[in-house]
Formats: structure tokens, sequence, C-alpha cells
């Protein structure tokens, strides 16, 4: 996943930041995964929360917001023109 992510930013797909997410992400995840590593702590849990919504935020609600904002634009230009 690690590569795969860094050659998204390589190519600008996605931002550096979102790989520095993801890491962390991965960081707590395997925490969560191997119980030699330990467990998570109930102040970790809402970081590894944080962290994921970071991600869904731009991969999914930016995008559509951003949509949603140029749309409301053209159509303000559209009724001042008119």
């Amino acid at each position: 996943m690690d590569k795969k992510l860094k050659n998204l930013a390589e190519r600008k797909e996605i931002p550096e930041k979102l790989v520095d997410i993801a890491t962390g992400i991965r960081q707590l995840r395997n925490i969560g995964a191997h119980a030699s590593l330990g467990e998570l702590t109930e102040q970790e849990i809402p970081i590894l929360n944080d962290l994921t919504r970071a991600i869904l935020d731009y991969v999914y609600s930016a995008p559509h917001l951003a949509s949603i904002a140029a749309s409301s634009l053209l159509a303000l230009k559209a009724k001042k023109t008119t």
C-alpha cells in the first residue's frame, strides 16, 4: 500500500500529505491487528478515526463539494447575464 500511495503522490493524483496520513493509519492499524504489538489506547482510537476521515473527506467529500460550488457559481453567473 505504501508504494502505491507514494506513486499516486509522485504523479500528483493525491497530495503528499495524504500519504503521510495513510502511513499514520497503517501504523495504528498494525497495533490493532497484531496482539504482540500491544493494544490501541483510548487516546489513539480518535486519532485513527480522524486520520481515516481525513482521507475519506479528501477522496469523496472534497470533490463533491467542489463540484457543487462550481455548479452554483455557474448558475449565479448565468442568472446575472439574463
